[in-house]
């Protein structure tokens, strides 16, 4: 169930996401799975540069080598609680760095 409901979430970004945004930069919060990980894979395959954010190192992992086979595209990681103080200026920082 959840492997189609993702697929409908990219073929819906898909089609809205405009192609005046490929080179942009997106960072993704929570994005090792679910909606996050629909909307990465779907921002990536748009030509976006994706950091993909979350706190679970392996997952993230996980999700980038899926990005990485079924999309071709590379994607960068932020292992990272994004609750805590700090935290979210320094993702962004890391993302825009790249």
């Amino acid at each position: 169930f959840q492997a189609r409901k993702n697929s409908e979430i990219l073929k819906i970004m898909s089609l809205t996401i405009g192609s005046g945004i490929a080179g942009k930069k997106a960072i993704v919060c929570g994005s090792s799975r679910g909606l996050g990980f629909a909307c990465a894979s779907a921002l990536a395959q748009a030509g976006l540069k994706v950091t993909l954010s979350g706190r679970d190192r392996q997952s993230l992992l996980a999700a980038t080598n899926q990005i990485i086979e079924t999309r071709n595209k590379k994607v960068q990681i932020a292992i990272a609680d994004i609750e805590a103080a700090g935290t979210g200026f320094c993702v962004s920082k890391m993302s825009s760095s790249r």
